[in-house]
Protein backbone atom coordinates (compact mmCIF):
# COMPACT_ATOMS: atom_id res chain seq x y z
CA UNK A 1 0.00 0.00 0.00
CA UNK A 2 1.24 3.47 -0.84
CA UNK A 3 2.08 6.05 1.44
CA UNK A 4 -0.99 8.33 -0.30
CA UNK A 5 -3.26 5.31 0.25
CA UNK A 6 -2.37 4.85 3.72
CA UNK A 7 -3.22 8.79 4.46
CA UNK A 8 -6.03 8.64 2.87
CA UNK A 9 -7.24 5.77 4.71
CA UNK A 10 -6.37 7.51 8.19
CA UNK A 11 -7.74 10.80 6.94
CA UNK A 12 -10.95 8.88 6.15
CA UNK A 13 -10.83 6.97 9.60
CA UNK A 14 -10.34 10.77 11.45
CA UNK A 15 -13.10 12.33 9.89
CA UNK A 16 -15.65 9.65 10.30
CA UNK A 17 -14.06 9.31 14.21
CA UNK A 18 -14.85 12.95 14.54
CA UNK A 19 -18.28 13.05 12.73
CA UNK A 20 -19.18 10.21 15.35
CA UNK A 21 -18.50 12.41 17.95
CA UNK A 22 -20.04 15.33 16.79
CA UNK A 23 -23.61 13.32 16.49
CA UNK A 24 -22.97 11.54 19.63
CA UNK A 25 -22.46 14.87 21.24
CA UNK A 26 -25.34 16.43 19.52
CA UNK A 27 -27.75 13.41 20.85
CA UNK A 28 -26.16 13.58 24.56
CA UNK A 29 -27.13 17.38 24.59
CA UNK A 30 -30.51 16.86 23.22
CA UNK A 31 -31.52 13.89 25.81
CA UNK A 32 -29.88 16.53 28.53
CA UNK A 33 -32.14 19.25 27.44
CA UNK A 34 -35.09 16.76 27.24
CA UNK A 35 -34.42 15.98 30.93
CA UNK A 36 -34.01 19.62 31.85
CA UNK A 37 -36.14 19.95 34.73
CA UNK A 38 -38.36 23.01 34.91
CA UNK A 39 -36.80 24.64 37.39
CA UNK A 40 -33.41 24.40 35.17
CA UNK A 41 -35.59 25.55 32.07
CA UNK A 42 -36.45 29.43 33.74
CA UNK A 43 -35.31 32.54 32.37
CA UNK A 44 -32.95 34.73 34.35
CA UNK A 45 -34.75 36.92 36.77
CA UNK A 46 -37.98 34.56 36.55
CA UNK A 47 -39.82 33.54 39.67
CA UNK A 48 -39.05 30.57 41.57
CA UNK A 49 -41.63 28.62 43.18
CA UNK A 50 -42.02 28.16 46.19
CA UNK A 51 -44.99 26.21 46.66
CA UNK A 52 -44.66 22.08 45.94
CA UNK A 53 -44.68 20.46 42.58
CA UNK A 54 -46.99 17.34 43.81
CA UNK A 55 -49.98 17.16 46.01
CA UNK A 56 -52.84 14.06 46.85
CA UNK A 57 -56.41 15.00 46.90
CA UNK A 58 -59.31 12.84 47.76
CA UNK A 59 -61.70 12.16 44.61
CA UNK A 60 -65.16 13.49 44.15
CA UNK A 61 -64.04 17.01 44.67
CA UNK A 62 -66.16 19.87 43.36
CA UNK A 63 -66.22 21.44 40.27
CA UNK A 64 -63.61 24.79 41.00
CA UNK A 65 -62.11 23.47 44.35
CA UNK A 66 -58.68 23.78 44.89
CA UNK A 67 -56.40 20.99 43.97
CA UNK A 68 -53.05 23.14 44.93
CA UNK A 69 -52.26 26.60 45.53
CA UNK A 70 -49.51 27.20 43.43
CA UNK A 71 -46.77 30.14 44.66
CA UNK A 72 -43.62 31.95 43.61
CA UNK A 73 -40.73 34.07 45.78
CA UNK A 74 -41.83 36.95 43.28
CA UNK A 75 -44.80 37.19 45.15
CA UNK A 76 -43.30 37.73 48.45
CA UNK A 77 -40.86 40.22 47.54
CA UNK A 78 -40.53 43.85 48.54
CA UNK A 79 -42.70 45.82 46.26
CA UNK A 80 -45.17 43.38 45.50
CA UNK A 81 -43.79 42.25 42.43
CA UNK A 82 -47.04 40.54 39.96
CA UNK A 83 -47.06 37.41 38.95
CA UNK A 84 -49.35 36.21 35.79
CA UNK A 85 -50.11 32.10 36.25
CA UNK A 86 -51.21 30.33 33.25
CA UNK A 87 -51.44 26.31 32.08
CA UNK A 88 -49.52 25.02 29.68
CA UNK A 89 -50.87 22.74 26.96
CA UNK A 90 -47.30 21.61 26.15
CA UNK A 91 -43.88 22.51 27.82
CA UNK A 92 -40.66 23.03 26.03
CA UNK A 93 -38.50 20.28 27.37
CA UNK A 94 -41.32 17.24 27.30
CA UNK A 95 -43.76 16.54 24.55
CA UNK A 96 -47.25 18.06 26.34
CA UNK A 97 -48.67 18.56 29.59
CA UNK A 98 -51.42 15.67 29.48
CA UNK A 99 -54.16 17.01 31.46
CA UNK A 100 -54.45 20.62 31.35
CA UNK A 101 -57.14 20.26 30.29
CA UNK A 102 -58.61 18.92 33.79
CA UNK A 103 -57.85 21.96 35.49
CA UNK A 104 -57.96 25.61 35.41
CA UNK A 105 -55.75 28.22 37.12
CA UNK A 106 -56.92 31.73 38.85
CA UNK A 107 -54.05 34.13 36.42
CA UNK A 108 -53.50 36.35 39.86
CA UNK A 109 -53.21 34.53 42.53
CA UNK A 110 -52.07 30.77 41.69
CA UNK A 111 -55.18 28.45 42.54
CA UNK A 112 -55.01 25.55 40.40
CA UNK A 113 -58.98 24.31 40.69
CA UNK A 114 -60.29 21.43 39.02
CA UNK A 115 -62.21 21.62 36.10
CA UNK A 116 -63.74 17.99 36.66
CA UNK A 117 -64.50 16.52 39.27
CA UNK A 118 -62.15 13.61 39.99
CA UNK A 119 -63.33 10.21 40.50
CA UNK A 120 -60.93 7.39 42.24
CA UNK A 121 -62.99 4.46 40.68
CA UNK A 122 -63.54 6.06 37.19
CA UNK A 123 -60.10 8.60 36.49
CA UNK A 124 -59.81 10.48 33.63
CA UNK A 125 -56.14 11.27 34.04
CA UNK A 126 -54.33 11.12 30.41
CA UNK A 127 -51.08 11.41 31.28
CA UNK A 128 -50.47 9.12 34.65
CA UNK A 129 -48.13 7.71 36.46
CA UNK A 130 -45.38 6.60 34.25
CA UNK A 131 -46.79 7.78 31.32
CA UNK A 132 -50.17 5.34 32.13
CA UNK A 133 -53.54 7.05 31.71
CA UNK A 134 -56.20 5.90 33.88
CA UNK A 135 -53.66 5.48 37.39
CA UNK A 136 -55.52 9.01 39.22
CA UNK A 137 -52.10 10.89 38.80
CA UNK A 138 -52.98 14.24 37.00
CA UNK A 139 -49.70 15.81 35.49
CA UNK A 140 -50.12 19.06 34.69
CA UNK A 141 -47.33 22.11 33.57
CA UNK A 142 -48.02 25.89 34.55
CA UNK A 143 -45.95 29.23 33.68
CA UNK A 144 -45.16 31.86 36.28
CA UNK A 145 -44.43 34.98 34.60
CA UNK A 146 -43.58 38.00 36.38
CA UNK A 147 -45.27 40.70 34.80
CA UNK A 148 -43.78 43.78 37.16
CA UNK A 149 -40.17 44.83 35.17
CA UNK A 150 -42.05 44.71 31.88
CA UNK A 151 -39.61 41.89 30.62
CA UNK A 152 -41.89 38.85 31.16
CA UNK A 153 -38.85 36.18 32.45
CA UNK A 154 -41.09 32.99 32.96
CA UNK A 155 -40.37 29.98 34.66
CA UNK A 156 -42.57 26.37 34.68
CA UNK A 157 -43.51 23.59 36.93
CA UNK A 158 -44.61 20.26 36.47
CA UNK A 159 -47.45 19.56 39.49
CA UNK A 160 -48.95 16.44 39.71
CA UNK A 161 -52.09 15.54 41.89
CA UNK A 162 -52.56 12.12 43.18
CA UNK A 163 -56.32 11.47 43.65
CA UNK A 164 -56.32 9.29 46.73
CA UNK A 165 -59.87 6.90 47.50
CA UNK A 166 -62.34 7.50 49.32
CA UNK A 167 -64.62 4.82 51.05
CA UNK A 168 -67.89 5.70 49.83
CA UNK A 169 -71.36 4.03 51.58
CA UNK A 170 -73.32 1.82 48.80
CA UNK A 171 -76.29 2.66 46.88
CA UNK A 172 -79.40 0.87 47.18
CA UNK A 173 -81.10 1.50 43.26
CA UNK A 174 -84.23 -0.20 43.67
CA UNK A 175 -87.26 1.44 45.04
CA UNK A 176 -88.18 1.45 48.80
CA UNK A 177 -91.45 -0.45 47.88
CA UNK A 178 -91.80 -3.66 46.46
CA UNK A 179 -94.67 -6.07 46.11
CA UNK A 180 -94.82 -9.35 46.15
CA UNK A 181 -98.10 -12.20 45.41
CA UNK A 182 -98.80 -13.84 48.40
CA UNK A 183 -97.79 -17.83 48.34
CA UNK A 184 -94.46 -17.31 47.65
CA UNK A 185 -91.64 -19.62 49.03
CA UNK A 186 -90.11 -17.56 51.78
CA UNK A 187 -86.45 -17.30 49.56
CA UNK A 188 -88.59 -15.79 46.53
CA UNK A 189 -86.56 -12.80 45.10
CA UNK A 190 -88.68 -9.41 45.01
Amino acid sequence: MSRLASTRQLSARVLVTYLAVLVLGTLMWVALEANTSPQEARSAGAPVFTSSSTASRAENAAITDVAIDVNTNAEAEAGGAEVNYQILSFAPWTTNGPDHASFTIDADDGELKWAISPNFESPSDVGGAGGLAGSNTYLVYVRATDTTGGDGATNEQLITITVTNVNEAPSISTGGAQSIAENNAANAVV
